[in-house]
């Protein structure tokens, strides 16, 4: 009898394990394809907010600056190498955070990265849901 009720209660819990790694890999897989969701929105808003504007120029009419595509071509994504269960989006240039922020000379932020995941939370959230619905099946 006691043999019969650790059996089955080893069965209940490997069971629960393949289930719960099931969800965890759809919560991954989910965290993934919505940083890619993410980073083609900021690459959007990047295009949008940086390189479809008009370069600023000096008074003498030389551009203030030359756009070399840089920032657009150093966005990326992944999954956080530092959090369980966690993905991101981040640019490597030096100068992203003034973009994206602002800066302490009168920049104003951009928000390229930043409204590319909080202006697309609710198509972010059901792309997870969808990844780990289809985990489960």
């Amino acid at each position: 009898m006691m043999a019969d009720i650790d059996n089955t209660l080893e069965d209940w819990k490997r069971r629960v394990d393949e289930k719960t790694k099931k969800v965890e890999d759809g919560l991954d897989q989910g965290l993934l394809q919505a940083s890619y969701f993410a980073l083609q929105k900021a690459l959007a808003n990047a295009q949008e907010r940086i390189y479809s504007q008009p370069i600023p120029k000096y008074k003498n009419g030389n551009d203030m600056y030359k756009r070399t595509g840089l920032y657009k071509g150093n966005m990326s994504n992944g999954m956080s190498p530092d959090k369980k269960h966690s993905s991101m989006i981040y640019n490597t240039v030096p100068y992203a955070k003034s973009l994206e922020y602002g800066n302490s000379r009168g920049m104003r932020g951009k928000n390229i990265m930043g409204d590319a995941v909080f202006k697309n939370g609710e198509d972010i959230l059901k792309i997870i849901k969808e990844q780990i619905a289809n985990s489960t099946k």
